[in-house]
Order: structure tokens, then sequence, then C-alpha cells
């Protein structure tokens, strides 16, 4: 096969898009792979988003989505977890939210969240959903 025919089944077989790149990294076999895949993706958006917008010099990531995305840990986990830094009356995640859902549209998705109170002071867990959960 020549160079020019490689390159050209390379190109025709590479990703459309920054979001199908994200998701080739996986081994997707099943319905439940490819679940977990767009999960895991979605939440790298959504902590992409939340990095712009200078989220984590107020408060920290941490859990199971943490340990699986930064460690490599294999839990599955939904939620993504954060402690702010320091105790903050008028901190509100919704402060937040815009600059996650402009890295969902710059990608050509839709964002959708759901803030979860985990009835703790400082505390904020965020779920991250592929339709039509809480819109913005």
């Amino acid at each position: 096969m020549s160079i020019k025919g490689w390159l050209l089944i390379k190109m025709l077989n590479m990703p459309t898009s920054i979001f199908e790149t994200m998701l080739s990294r996986y081994e997707i076999h099943t319905k439940d792979d490819k679940t977990n895949a767009l999960h895991e993706v979605m939440q790298e958006i959504t902590l992409a988003g939340l990095y712009k917008a200078g989220f984590f010099s107020k408060a920290a990531f941490y859990g199971g989505t943490c340990l699986r995305i930064f460690h490599g840990l294999q839990r599955f986990s939904e939620d993504m977890d954060f402690s702010l830094l320091s105790p903050d009356k008028n901190f509100t995640l919704d402060d937040y939210f815009e600059p996650v859902i402009a890295e969902f549209k710059a990608l050509g998705k839709r964002g959708c969240y759901d803030q979860k109170n985990k009835n703790r002071p400082n505390k904020y867990r965020i779920g991250v959903f592929e339709r039509k959960h809480r819109n913005r």
C-alpha cells in the first residue's frame, strides 16, 4: 500500500470531533462500556470548565471519581465530589456552571448537571448527565 493510501485510510478512521477523540481512548464493546465512557468524558469536560472558571482556587476535587480520573483506580462513580478549601457562606456552585456549559457547547454537546446536597457544610456533589436532567 502506498503512503497516500495509508494516510487516506488513517484519515477516514480518525474521530471527527474532539469529543469522539476523547471517546476513542476507551475500549467499547457493550452498551455499558459506552455509557461509562460517555460519562467519564463528560466528567472530564466538566472539570475543564470548572478549571477555566477558577473553581479550583476555592475548592478541591476528591472521592472515587477523582481517584479514577487522576490515579486510574478501577472504580466507577457517577458523582463528582468537591470540598471548599475554606468555609464561605456565600459560595454557590451556580456561579461556575456557565463556563461548564460553554465547554460542552464548544464541543458541540449539551451539558446537563445536577447539584446534589451532601448535607455537610462546604461539601458539594455534581452529577453530569447525557440527557436532560437539569438544563442550563
